[in-house]
């Protein structure tokens, strides 16, 4: 008996960077809500996110990363590997969009059994693509999504911003949080953390800044996951002992993270995940830039902006490869950060 087929797409997006994802969430709303009986592959830990939008419609295939990983044995990565193909298997679609455009996901584009397959040509998968499209990856990543997806169909473009739907647990939890450490406004939230090393700001500007923020009236919260944003942090909180920051590293569920992020006045970060997240939900942001390119990876929205230091990359200076010790971004003083902060997002300012 033949199956039915959908007419919506198959959305491959099972990326691990929570940036990445973010900046493609926008773009999945809007198919999900044109088109419900659409199905979307995207990796088991943002499903909370996705739950908290509009593409909670859809139907959601979750990529088991983490089952697959090493650390498992060969007979459990297979069992779990095959029991997700039998997922992406049982809905027949004529179209599949590969947003990830990575090699694995050129393979999975090929298992789906769709006839008709998008995807990028730049990341070496375009051999199992029917259609195979050459984005401008020198472009937002943002606008890379849209190009891929309107070679399908013709979408418009969606607000960058998310309506994030309230969860009435992670509400209650951090109202609680914030009431016992008797913090009710002017929160200035604050990652530490990078993808990669050079990006990182020097923790001695962070004491630098926490300790005028706090004299200036901003409460100073820092967030972020994992050893190396929480150790970054350990060793912030040790160069200003007298300041009265809270370190919520690791604490956080991504829905009691977006309901903080609702409640702050400003955030304030590198060139990271949590960065795009806080620019999704329309509060300011202020990303401390250094090698990275703005036109590619800036906080999106009218609430955001970037700030870099006068001192420009050395000319050498190619993606990962810094040929000066990254004094472009280490020589962005807190000084120019604090004031930012107070033009951008004074006290109490309304978001």
């Amino acid at each position: 008996m033949a199956r039915n087929v959908e007419k919506g797409p198959l959305l491959l997006f099972p990326t691990h960077y929570l940036g990445n994802f973010v900046l493609g969430l926008p773009w999945i709303c809007e198919i999900a809500a044109k088109h419900p009986e659409s199905t979307v592959v995207i990796d088991s830990s943002f499903a909370p996110l996705l739950d908290m939008t509009e593409a909670k419609s859809a139907r959601v295939i979750l990529y088991p990363r983490q089952l697959l990983s090493k650390s498992n044995g060969p007979v459990s990565r297979t069992k779990h590997y095959f029991k997700f193909l039998r997922q992406l298997q049982s809905h027949s679609h004529i179209c599949l969009l590969d947003l990830e455009g990575e090699r694995f996901t050129g393979v999975l584009s090929l298992l789906s059994g769709c006839p008709v397959r998008y995807g990028p040509i730049q990341k070496n998968a375009n051999l199992f693509y029917t259609k195979s499209i050459e984005l401008n990856y020198e472009n937002h990543r943002f606008n890379a999504f849209g190009e891929l997806i309107k070679e399908w169909q013709a979408v418009s473009t969606p607000l960058n911003t998310l309506t994030y739907r309230e969860q009435a647990n992670a509400s209650l939890a951090i109202s609680k949080l914030l009431a016992e450490n008797r913090l009710d406004k002017n929160l200035a939230l604050i990652h530490t953390g990078a993808s990669a090393e050079f990006k990182r700001w020097p923790a001695s500007n962070f004491a630098t800044l926490s300790k005028s923020l706090s004299i200036k009236g901003y409460s100073v919260v820092w967030i972020g996951a994992g050893k190396a944003d929480s150790d970054s942090i350990a060793e912030i909180m040790g160069l200003c002992p007298d300041v009265n920051t809270i370190d919520l590293s690791n604490k956080l569920s991504f829905s009691e993270l977006v309901t903080l992020m609702k409640n702050s006045t400003v955030y304030i970060g590198a060139d990271s995940g949590p960065m795009h997240l806080a620019a999704s939900t329309g509060i300011p942001v202020l990303g401390l830039f250094g090698p990275s390119k703005e036109s590619i990876w800036r906080p999106l929205g009218s609430h955001s902006k970037v700030l870099r230091s006068e001192q420009s990359c050395h000319p050498g200076c190619k993606g990962k490869v810094c040929l000066s010790s990254e004094h472009c971004l280490k020589s962005l003083s807190p000084e120019v950060v604090l004031e930012a902060t107070l033009n951008h997002a004074p006290l109490n300012s309304p978001h």
